[in-house]
């Protein structure tokens, strides 16, 4: 049933992570071994965004491609409507790279050159930054190709099904990346630890991390720059688990793990479908 309408502003964050980088002293989002990191760019490219009610069809359908740097803090996606005064349960969005032809917005702070350079790669995320143990200091520059869409989303308020719009009124929705996803060592669990050394490892002379480089690091024989096995804190060899995900390599963990790292609300989980 429907009673007037209202509108979604639709934002994007990458909450403190994207901004502040990931610490190894303070909060959730630390790293176990030492490490910690800063962003320069995390750009995001979201699209494809629809509310619908099972009960009633689609209500709003977008095809625009949003890219936004969540290092910048939190974006104002759209405002999108008007939409019927209703709860709309069967919210969706794809997290893929845009396209020539797309109709594109780049959020404040996105440039011509990093829209083109998305396009190009056909990347939906671009991650750039530093790392450090604090005797070296590493760079890393990667361009993923991991589009997925998200659909049936909860919302992470307050636990329901997608977004309720109120009549003559602006309802917030916020699609939030857990950019600490890139670093999980464990998929299928929200108790995964966050580890950086065995990307470390994988530096060239000039202290830089190519991501194709991540493809040598064995998920079941982890090996540190000197070829020596890689140790967890309790000084045995240090594994990655795969879960249900049959990868064997670094790289295709890393691509696992922030497929599922876009949300509803915070903490509210969507069906993840690879595109």
């Amino acid at each position: 049933m429907q009673d007037g309408e209202g509108t979604v502003l639709m934002r994007i964050s990458g909450e403190d992570a994207a901004v502040e980088g990931l610490p190894t002293d303070a909060g959730e989002a630390a790293f176990v071994d030492g490490w910690s990191l800063e962003f320069e760019k995390y750009l995001v490219a979201v699209a494809d965004l629809e509310l619908a009610a099972t009960d009633d069809g689609v209500g709003f359908a977008s095809d625009v491609v949003y890219v936004a740097d969540l290092h910048l803090g939190d974006v104002d996606l759209d405002e999108l409507g008007p939409l019927g005064a209703r709860r709309w349960d069967r919210v969706s969005f794809t997290v893929r790279p845009p396209e020539d032809g797309d109709e594109i917005v780049a959020a404040a702070g996105v440039s011509g050159a990093d829209v083109d350079a998305m396009i190009a790669g056909r990347f939906d995320i671009y991650a750039q930054g530093r790392a450090t143990d604090g005797t070296r200091e590493l760079t890393f520059a990667w361009g993923l190709r991991n589009p997925s869409r998200n659909r049936d989303c909860t919302n992470g308020i307050d636990g329901t099904a997608g977004l309720v719009v109120r009549n003559n009124s602006v309802t917030e929705g916020e699609i939030t990346i857990h950019v600490e996803h890139m670093f999980w060592d464990t998929l299928g669990s929200e108790d995964a630890e966050l580890r950086f050394a065995p990307i470390a490892a994988m530096a060239d002379e000039q202290g830089a991390i190519a991501f194709d480089a991540l493809a040598a690091q064995s998920l079941s024989d982890m090996r540190g720059p000197d070829g020596e096995p890689l140790l967890a804190e309790d000084g045995a060899a240090l594994v990655y688990n795969p879960g249900s995900f049959a990868i064997s390599d670094l790289q295709a963990f890393i691509l696992a793990a922030t497929r599922s790292q876009a949300h509803l609300g915070g903490e509210g989980l969507c069906t993840i479908e690879p595109l």
